[in-house]
């Protein structure tokens, strides 16, 4: 089947889960749309004219726009099932808007789609997988993510985001894969994952509490787990961001408390000086 026929079948399908959920405020999404608008997408391997590029963008943003008024994290009652069902239409969603820009070249006569928004599709995609526990899916999203970034950087200036939009969104990007990374017991992978984030916050000093906040709350965990050298090193980075003159949160309490953390993992490991030194430090 030519992939012209492909997108009309994507639109049909799209088009009846807009208007089963504008018709039924209880509307519950079963597996069967996400399942054929997947199989769907999957065999659409090349788009051969910039009109069915602009389709398949075009459904691709009307399913995003519509599945994200009925997946709202904060306000959800719904089974988890259903929940999973919507999260894999803002997958297809991404990846339908992914293929369409990009076979446009990044310029669309109907839709303007900054590089930025990209990322943060796919960035949603992967924080809402990794609430419902799926993290396979998540780190597809993620990887994702990634390629596009890559691709943006070879390329050079994004387009239509500025300086400070974009390192938002990929500071985003990069702490949500950690995130990711970190329930899967990849620790190693989510430090480095946070340090790329790091590197965003000349850009973002309201984000620097949070950066810190999270790396604190990392440490405790290995603290817990009695891995105490890979606690020292988040624990060494929060202190940092803590102690940042940019850190508008900057408190003594929070400084005290990374210090006596460091602290005690100096202790448990029998570097004794070091943890008095820490305690000379206090505020």
């Amino acid at each position: 089947m030519e992939s012209s026929t492909e997108i009309g079948l994507l639109g049909d399908l799209v088009t009846q889960f807009r208007e089963g959920a504008e018709k039924d405020a209880g509307y519950v999404l079963g597996e069967e749309i996400p399942d054929k608008l997947g199989k769907v997408l999957h065999r659409i391997t090349e788009i051969l004219s910039r009109h069915d590029a602009e389709r398949l963008l075009e459904h691709g943003v009307a399913l995003w726009n519509s599945v994200v008024t009925l997946d709202v994290p904060e306000k959800s009652t719904q089974e988890k099932e259903n929940i999973f069902n919507l999260v894999k239409l803002r997958h297809i969603a991404a990846d339908a808007i992914y293929m369409g820009i990009s076979a446009l070249g990044g310029i669309s006569t109907k839709f303007e789609i900054a590089d930025a928004s990209l990322l943060q599709f796919y960035t949603a995609c992967g924080r809402r997988y990794v609430d419902i526990g799926n993290l396979d899916l998540a780190g597809v999203c993620y990887q994702k993510a990634f390629e596009f970034l890559n691709s943006m950087e070879t390329a050079g200036k994004p387009r239509e985001s500025s300086q400070k939009q974009l390192a938002k969104v990929v500071f985003e990007l990069f702490m949500g894969a950690a995130e990711c990374a970190w329930e899967k017991g990849d620790t190693e992978s989510a430090f480095v994952l946070v340090e790329n984030a790091a590197k965003k916050i000349d850009d973002l000093p309201e984000e620097i509490d949070f950066l810190a906040s999270i790396q604190y709350n990392f440490a405790v965990v290995l603290h817990q787990q009695k891995s105490y050298e890979d606690s020292k090193r988040w624990l060494k980075n929060c202190l940092e961001y803590r102690q940042d003159s940019r850190n508008k949160k900057r408190s003594s309490p929070k400084i005290a408390k990374t210090l006596r953390l460091m602290g005690s993992c100096e202790l448990e490991t029998g570097n004794v000086h070091e943890a008095v030194k820490y305690s000379d430090l206090l505020p």
